[in-house]
């Protein structure tokens, strides 16, 4: 699919899922925003839902999405992933592309929206190398400092400056790395 058509998707689904968001944490990911020209296979896209309370017994509540995040992404045929509680979850959009979403929070945000934002080769060869060179990894979606905490990344510019980098704009980031 030509990227113009494939950002249109994009765009529609943004909207959609937006009102069930925090505000600002519902963006493309992917091929799509490094603008690669023809989209494959799927549209990749990073969130943080909105929770609300809902009861957990007779005394206690707990956080849960809200009915409108679950009830849009289900009327999606699903591929793969829960959309009450997953991490990731897989539908296949009318189009026939995949929606890969990823669900993130205010602690990971950065983190994730880097490595989905690809290319796969950067996000191995690049971004991985350099948190391993500074001691860093990644477990369960969030990276963890040397000391084994989690260590917040808000945005994708404080996580370049963690790891020494200038920021390289997305569209940039395909760049195949040689081995």
């Amino acid at each position: 699919m030509e990227l113009k058509e494939a950002k249109k998707i994009a765009d529609k689904i943004i909207a959609d899922l937006s009102p069930y968001c925090e505000e600002g944490y519902c963006k493309v990911a992917g091929s799509v925003r490094r603008e690669k020209p023809f989209i494959e296979h799927d549209i990749e896209m990073v969130c943080i839902p909105k929770l609300i309370q809902v009861p957990d017994g007779l005394f206690t509540k707990i956080p849960a999405r809200m009915d409108g995040f679950i009830n849009y992404l289900n009327s999606f045929p699903k591929a793969k992933g829960d959309a009450v509680v997953g991490k990731q979850i897989q539908r296949i959009l009318p189009c026939g592309l995949q929606l890969d979403l990823y669900i993130a929070d205010k602690v990971n945000w950065g983190y994730i929206y880097a490595i989905r934002t690809g290319s796969a080769d950067f996000s191995h060869n690049i971004l991985a190398k350099g948190w391993k060179a500074r001691h860093f990894y990644g477990e369960k979606g969030y990276l963890h400092n040397p000391g084994g905490s989690v260590h917040p990344v808000p945005d994708e510019e404080y996580f370049f400056k963690l790891l020494g980098m200038e920021w390289i704009e997305p569209r940039f980031r395909s760049i195949t790395i040689q081995k």
